[in-house]
């Protein structure tokens, strides 16, 4: 029984139904690829989110509580979350849906804290951003939304909105956290190669 082998090729077939889709893995080459804006607000839209937040649930150690599109392979902007989750309740009631979001302003006060990621698996890093955000968006029905967020909620939207620019978390970090993490980013790099992954996006 070999290890599940890894497919460079974007993910088709990804609105038209229910999906299983798989969480993508640095340094996979969808987290660095150019992400089109949704230009069609139709079932297909729905469907997308609604796979997107299937795939972020079925994360449960530790508990996802966000996923952009690029993660699973997708490489259009949309991104979902649900800062409610903890370990012991879904909370679905938190769950929101963001396509073709902007950040219109951000505050110059940064704060650092710990941050991880579905597509670094067991690691984390620790990350400056701002403090708040103000964002503009469309929700899955192309209704216009503007809304500014603070503290950790700003931080789950920025951590998100990188990946519809191709950046991850881990870009943002100092030389020395850098340093820490190298072995286990240099572990994600191996496993990628050995799962037949030809393209990686250092």
């Amino acid at each position: 029984f070999g290890l599940p082998t890894v497919s460079d090729a974007p993910v088709t077939d990804y609105d038209t139904g229910p999906k299983e889709l798989t969480i993508v893995k640095y340094p996979h080459p969808a987290l660095r690829r150019p992400n089109a804006l949704v230009e069609k607000f139709d079932e297909k839209v729905r469907q997308l989110a609604d796979n997107l937040f299937a795939a972020m649930y079925k994360e449960d150690d530790p508990p996802g509580i966000g996923l952009a599109a690029p993660q699973v392979g997708v490489n259009v902007r949309m991104m979902v979350y649900n800062p409610l989750r903890t370990y012991d309740e879904e909370n679905r009631h938190g769950n929101k849906v963001f396509v073709n979001p902007q950040i219109v302003a951000r505050s110059d006060d940064k704060e650092e804290d710990y941050e991880a990621c579905l597509s670094f698996p067991k690691m984390n890093g620790l990350v400056s951003r701002p403090t708040w955000v103000e964002i503009e968006a469309a929700d899955v029905d192309g209704k216009p939304l503007r809304e500014r967020f603070e503290g950790e909620e700003a931080r789950v939207f920025q951590h998100e909105f990188d990946h519809l620019d191709g950046v991850v978390y881990v870009d943002h970090l100092e030389d020395d956290e850098r340093k820490r993490l190298r072995p286990k980013l240099d572990g994600l790099i191996r496993d990628y190669e050995d799962r037949g992954g030809k393209e990686p996006a250092l």
